[in-house]
C-alpha cells in the first residue's frame, strides 16, 4: 500500500518535530548504553524479539545506521565493536548524540549523502524504508555503499498482519502522513530483490508495541486505569511487563501475523 496524497519531499521535515520519538532527548544514549550485564545479555538472547539483527564483527568493520536519531542503536553498534557511522536528517538529533558520544554522523538524507562505493560492511535501517519517497532507488543506493557480501538489515511495519485488517484506517502503525509505503513480507522481498540484494530473510518480530498503544487508547477514552502504562509501553515499558506480554508476541510471530518485521539481505 502507499499513502496518497502524501507530503512533498520538501514538506516532510515539518512532520518530524524535534520531540519526535527517535529524536527525543530521553532516547539519547548514556555512557553505559550497550554495556548491559551478562545476565541481561543472556536473557535478551533467549528472548530475542528479532527487532534488530546485528552480528558481532570478527574484526574491525564499518557500519552505517540510516536514520540513527539520537543514537541509541548507533552507540550499541560501537560498543559491539563496529566502526559506527550515522546518517540522520535531523540536526537536533545529531546534537543530542554528539553531547553524549563522539561518533561520526552525516546530516542529510540517503539521496544527499555522498559515501564512496563499498564503504560499509553493514547497513542498518530500522523503520526507514516506509518513510522514503522512492524506496527502490534509495535501497539501490544503499546497496552501492556496501562491500561485496555486506549485510543490509532493518525493519518495517507489516501491513499483511491481522492488526491492519482489524483496525483499518485507525491502525496506529499507519503513522500518517509520514509513512509513505506500507509493506508486506512479499512486497518487501520483491523490493530488495529489485534493488539487487540476495539471500533475503524475513523475521516476524515478537513485538506488541502497536497493540499496547491501541489498548492504551481504549482505556484512555473510558478513563480506565493503566492507560498511561500502555501508551508509554514502547518507550518506557518495564522488563516485567515486556516479559508478561511476550507469550502473545511469540504466538503472533509464530503465526506470521506480527505487526512488525525485520529483514536481512546480502549484497552478492
Amino acid at each position: 500500500m502507499h499513502t496518497s496524497p502524501r507530503p512533498t519531499r520538501d514538506a516532510m521535515a515539518s512532520y518530524y518535530p524535534d520531540e519526535n520519538q527517535p529524536h527525543a532527548e530521553h532516547f539519547a544514549p548514556t555512557a553505559s548504553t550497550g554495556q548491559s550485564n551478562a545476565s541481561l545479555r543472556l536473557a535478551r538472547r533467549m528472548l530475542d524479539p528479532k527487532e534488530v539483527v546485528i552480528p558481532r564483527p570478527d574484526r574491525p568493520r564499518r557500519v552505517l545506521e540510516v536514520g540513527c536519531g539520537s543514537g541509541r542503536t548507533l552507540v550499541e553498534l560501537a560498543d559491539r565493536g563496529w566502526n559506527a557511522h550515522g546518517l540522520e536528517p535531523s540536526t537536533a538529533a545529531m546534537k543530542i548524540l554528539s553531547a553524549h558520544r563522539n561518533l561520526p554522523v552525516t546530516v542529510g538524507t540517503i539521496d544527499e549523502a555522498k559515501y564512496p562505493a563499498k564503504s560499509f560492511d553493514l547497513i542498518v535501517a530500522s523503520m526507514v524504508l516506509e518513510h522514503l519517497h522512492d524506496p527502490l532507488a534509495d535501497a539501490s543506493r544503499l546497496r552501492s555503499w556496501l562491500s561485496r557480501g555486506g549485510l543490509f538489515t532493518g525493519s518495517v511495519l507489516n501491513c499483511a498482519s491481522w492488526e491492519t485488517r482489524f483496525f483499518g484506517g485507525d491502525w496506529y502503525a499507519l503513522q500518517l502522513p509520514t509513512q509513505l509505503f506500507h509493506f508486506t513480507p512479499e512486497t518487501l522481498t520483491r523490493l530488495l530483490e529489485k534493488a539487487g540484494f540476495s539471500r533475503i530473510r524475513i523475521h516476524h518480530q515478537r513485538n506488541v508495541n502497536n497493540l499496547m498503544i491501541h489498548l492504551g487508547r481504549f482505556l484512555e477514552k473510558r478513563n480506565l486505569p493503566f492507560s498511561k502504562t500502555c501508551l508509554e509501553f514502547p518507550e518506557k515499558g518495564s522488563r516485567t511487563l515486556r516479559l508478561a506480554v511476550r507469550p502473545l508476541a511469540s504466538i503472533l510471530a509464530w503465526m506470521r501475523q506480527a505487526g512488525r518485521i525485520t529483514f536481512e539481505a546480502k549484497k552478492p
